[in-house]
């Protein structure tokens, strides 16, 4: 039972991860980007904001399936202050956190004000907007290779 537990717990946390950062990343460099230069098409970003609404929560499932697989796997929460593996995952959980905090500090509120604001500060809010969403999107990757050293045995 405690292979099932383990694979599920393995594939929801990969599953939400890779959703979690392709949107950040298809966010970051297809469609703000588009948004900004699209011209009459680009002007309004309303539809964007309800889009992305039901992909911010990616990131708190990432981190509650990561906690779960890290039970499913046999490691004691203990194990995450101990070098090699426990602080490849604790890596990724910073990593993880600092990305939530981006795209709930930074990218969402930026492309509420570019909808709701003054157009005349649109595009700085997009910029910004973009800017965030790049960045995490790189967290991301960088939280993924640690995921990958952990697995191969930690640093």
């Amino acid at each position: 039972m405690a292979d099932v537990a383990h694979l599920t717990a393995r594939f929801l946390h990969v599953g939400a991860a890779l959703l979690w950062v392709g949107y950040l990343a298809f966010l970051a460099w297809a469609v703000i980007p588009a948004a900004r230069h699209g011209g009459a098409h680009g002007a309004n970003v309303g539809p964007i904001v309800e889009r992305i609404r039901p992909f911010t929560f990616l990131g708190p499932l990432v981190l509650a399936f990561g906690l779960w697989l890290v039970t499913a796997s046999g490691h004691a929460y203990g194990e995450l202050l101990q070098p090699g593996w426990g602080h490849a995952i604790t890596g990724g959980i910073v990593l993880s956190i600092a990305m939530m905090g981006l795209e709930h500090g930074l990218v969402a509120p930026r492309l509420r004000d570019a909808h709701t604001g003054p157009t005349e500060e649109r595009e700085d809010h997009l910029a910004k907007a973009s800017t965030g969403a790049q960045v995490a999107a790189v967290l991301g990757l960088l939280a993924a290779f640690l995921m990958v050293l952990a697995l191969l045995g930690g640093l």
